[in-house]
């Protein structure tokens, strides 16, 4: 199912861009752990025997590599920054990162994973600077390359504090094309040298937050016993 902008897609370019998280400043001496390898990760992301019954693996829902060609027409800098990160082909490049999506229908929710790990010491300022970004848009507008016009929101969500830390924000979305609304759950969360960055979405709303919850415990769980083995 075709997304306007996969809130995946928009945190982890967020990070990348505002908070310079691929651009190492040589051995972090605070960090606890060491970053993890691709290999790892895939085997720390989620699987189908951690989503909820119904569910299955979703090849469309992963992160698209070759970036957004959305242009945001209004909102503020830290809006337009947001996005302007998406067509950024000179962003860092990370130690090692790997993505999977699941869905429960044609309409959802689906759920989308991407699991980022960093060598340096800016991961966790890119974490405030990825706060103070999602605090100060509160919405905008995009146009992409057909001229489909999309209306965001963005708010604050109530959410467990996870990992080392952790932000949660509901965004909606709304294309000129179609009378519908998709309420996507966006949360990131920092563990050691990675950033777990996980979306629940869907037409009208996503999963329900006690069962995203235990989907968020379970991949922060995963990706910490990996950092720390």
């Amino acid at each position: 199912m075709p997304m306007p902008g996969s809130p995946i897609a928009i945190a982890a370019a967020c990070c990348l861009l505002l908070g310079g998280c691929g651009a190492s400043a040589g051995p972090d001496q605070t960090a606890t752990a060491d970053p993890l390898s691709e290999t790892q990760i895939k085997k720390a992301l989620l699987t189908i025997d951690d989503l909820p019954s119904g569910f299955s693996k979703d090849p469309d829902l992963a992160l698209d590599e070759e970036g957004s060609t959305d242009d945001v027409t209004q909102g503020t800098k830290q809006c337009r920054d947001l996005l302007s990160a998406l067509n950024d082909e000179n962003r860092g490049k990370p130690f090692g990162e790997g993505q999977v999506g699941f869905k429960e229908g044609d309409a959802g929710p689906f759920i989308e994973e991407q699991v980022t790990s960093f060598e340096g010491s800016t991961i966790k300022k890119s974490m405030a600077t990825l706060r103070e970004a999602f605090a100060s848009c509160k919405e905008f507008q995009t146009k992409d390359s057909e001229g489909v016009v999309t209306e965001f929101t963005v708010a604050p969500m109530t959410f467990p504090d996870l990992g080392d830390d952790s932000i949660a924000v509901q965004l909606g979305a709304i294309e000129s094309s179609v009378d519908f609304e998709i309420a996507m759950s966006l949360v990131v969360v920092r563990v050691d040298q990675n950033v777990v960055l996980l979306g629940n979405y869907g037409l009208g709303s996503g999963l329900g937050g006690g069962k995203f919850e235990s989907i968020a415990r379970t991949a922060v769980d995963k990706v910490s016993q990996a950092s720390q083995s």
